[in-house]
């Protein structure tokens, strides 16, 4: 790859920084910023695309050991009830989306991720930590089926996941703000790992990547580490601002506006 200028590196890992440094906080994987902030750069589709996963793989993967290293470690049950099928259905709604009315089934789902995103901040019942999830009562199949929910959208969609993880994470399983951020982060990082490696082969990354990169695997260790001292109300308001403003964006997209 050419080389860049030292500027330049600097600008990109800001970017990079900023958009891991909100997704990890809010469970987001970063993408959400990092896009269309190429996008808007110049950057070819495929290259914005690829670009933005190698970063969001950097945050996911720094956010989750220090998340994990933390305390906050999902389950091992719970964890692959929920992202094994959000996996497979992730791959299903790819595939729907490619026989459906694609900007009805954004502008759909965006909604009723808006939606969810208000239940973050109003409507709350009780939240639960990975602890008070049980394995017995029917908790593998309710978080089979929020894993299989959340990944058919996300692929439907076009979305990395976090948005949607988020509302259903919330909102069915119940989950606190930072246990929901760790289990979004933890179940982002499979399918980016995977993403990033069929980026690498069909060589799309452009000399961009590494700084982002860089700079997303900082702002995923800070913003990780930030969220676990925010008092857990302040931490909804923040998940749901930036929810609403992924879903936001959806919409005006699905309506042809941006």
């Amino acid at each position: 790859m050419p080389a860049i200028d030292p500027l330049t590196v600097l600008a990109y890992a800001g970017i990079g920084f900023a958009g891991a440094l909100a997704g990890s906080m809010a469970g987001l994987g970063g993408g959400f910023i990092i896009l269309p902030t190429l996008t808007f750069l110049g950057f070819s589709p495929h290259n914005a695309v690829a670009d933005t996963k190698a970063a969001v793989f950097a945050n996911s993967l720094l956010s989750t050991l220090s998340n994990w290293a933390a305390g906050q470690r999902p389950p091992a049950w719970l964890y692959a009830a929920v992202a094994v099928p959000m996996i497979v259905m992730a791959y299903v709604g790819a595939w729907a989306a490619a026989v459906l009315p694609g900007n009805v089934v954004a502008g759909v789902a965006a909604v009723a991720i808006l939606v969810g995103a208000v239940r973050l901040v109003i409507g709350r019942g009780k939240e639960r930590s990975f602890k008070e999830i049980s394995l017995t009562n029917g908790g593998v199949a309710v978080a089979s089926l929020t894993g299989a929910l959340s990944g058919f959208v996300a692929g439907i969609t076009g979305l990395g996941g976090g948005v949607v993880n988020m509302p259903v994470f919330t909102n069915i399983l119940h989950l606190a703000p930072a246990d929901a951020v760790s289990l979004s982060l933890s179940c982002i990082l499979p399918s980016a790992a995977m993403a990033l490696v069929r980026h690498v082969i069909d060589s799309i990354l452009t000399e961009h990547a590494v700084p982002l990169a860089v700079g997303a695997a900082v702002g995923g260790l800070v913003g990780s580490r930030v969220a676990r001292r925010v008092r857990p109300a302040v931490l909804r308001y923040l998940i749901a601002a930036f929810v609403s403003a992924s879903a936001l964006r959806m919409i005006l997209r699905a309506a042809g506006l941006a």
